[in-house]
């Protein structure tokens, strides 16, 4: 019960959005302006109160119970509030595409990336997510690909959008799709992107199981395996 939850009974849903706004505007801006992702539910415990049964879920709590007012005022909150806090602006876009509404959701993400720093991982987490979007809501595979090519030339270290890059490529049919894959991954695996190692090695365990799946010829699997092989060399974990 919502109510309890805030050490309240009874709370009819215009009281608990009274409540929830004011819980929320209380909370210190700085405290909201983190861009590292942290589970919203994470950050309603900590600043507003929700117990700890609540956790795991609170940001779904009032959309669960059938409050869907509730839910949008706790997400408009935290965005408007805080516009640099990712895991705000992902939920908000997230139960918005639930509600089906699409022109919010773009809006959302479109909105927040001036407030984030060009070239962050967060403003790439962001760029991922929205392309993510256009593809499989929209169907709109070319938004998708202007989306990641634009993100990806500012943010190339961020492994989210090289994956979602991936999937976009992957999810292909047209006779030129492998060959797209094969320059995408050459390209993210360059030294010039500057990837993080953690970064590298999992996009080289995917570039590996692609190719494994759905490679059209062996000798395409044994060029992959045999650079992968000098990766793993000219980063000391192979002898």
């Amino acid at each position: 019960m919502l109510g309890a939850l805030f050490g309240q009974e009874a709370l009819q849903p215009a009281e608990h959005r009274r409540l929830v706004r004011s819980k929320v505007s209380a909370v210190p801006v700085e405290d909201l302006g983190e861009t590292h992702p942290r589970p919203l539910g994470v950050l309603l415990h900590r600043e507003i109160g929700l117990d700890k049964g609540a956790r795991r879920e609170g940001e779904a709590l009032l959309e669960a119970r059938g409050d869907v007012d509730g839910a949008r005022l706790v997400h408009e909150s935290l965005t408007d509030g805080a516009p640099g806090l990712l895991e705000a602006v992902l939920a908000h876009a997230r139960f918005e595409r639930r509600c089906g509404s699409r022109e919010d959701v773009l809006a959302i993400y479109k909105g927040a990336l001036p407030r984030l720093d060009a070239g962050s991982d967060a403003r790439g987490l962001v760029q991922a997510a929205l392309a993510r979007f256009q593809l499989h809501v929209l169907r709109d595979a070319d938004a998708a690909r202007q989306t990641l090519e634009a993100s990806i030339r500012e943010a190339p270290q961020c492994r989210e959008l090289w994956v979602a890059y991936y999937a976009l490529e992957a999810s292909s049919e047209d006779a030129a799709a492998p060959k797209r894959v094969s320059a995408l991954f050459s390209a993210a695996l360059d030294d010039s992107t500057q990837l993080p190692a953690a970064s590298q090695k999992a996009l080289w365990s995917l570039y590996l199981q692609h190719v494994e799946d759905l490679g059209p010829e062996i000798g395409h699997l044994l060029e992959v395996r045999e650079a992968h092989a000098g990766w793993l060399r000219k980063t000391g974990q192979l002898a």
